[in-house]
């Protein structure tokens, strides 16, 4: 153990109150989408379905990517034109 009065136990305790404050500096310098993400996760909130899909695993949405290539035009205009309806309304259950 070294005696804190020794020039280089002064040194050491300064390099580690800096190490400290390096890295709350750190960690302060986030986004504000990131500051509010780790609010709402410690309120023990869920995440938004926008978050889940980023997170969502490629071979989950693959199968759905393929389908839609081999979609008929008649099938494409229908589901666009499901789309807009769906946006006029407000979502898919609507503004209430």
């Amino acid at each position: 153990m070294l005696n804190r009065n020794t020039k280089l136990a002064q040194r050491l305790i300064n390099r580690d109150e800096e190490a400290d404050d390096e890295e709350d500096r750190r960690n302060k310098h986030r986004s504000k989408a990131a500051i509010r993400h780790a609010n709402k996760l410690a309120a023990g909130k869920s995440t938004t379905n926008k978050e889940k899909a980023r997170r969502k695993n490629v071979l989950m949405t693959l199968g759905k990517a393929r389908a839609k290539g081999k979609r008929s035009l008649v099938e494409t205009s229908r589901v666009l034109k499901a789309h807009v309806e769906r946006g006029k309304r407000g979502g898919r259950r609507g503004n209430r």
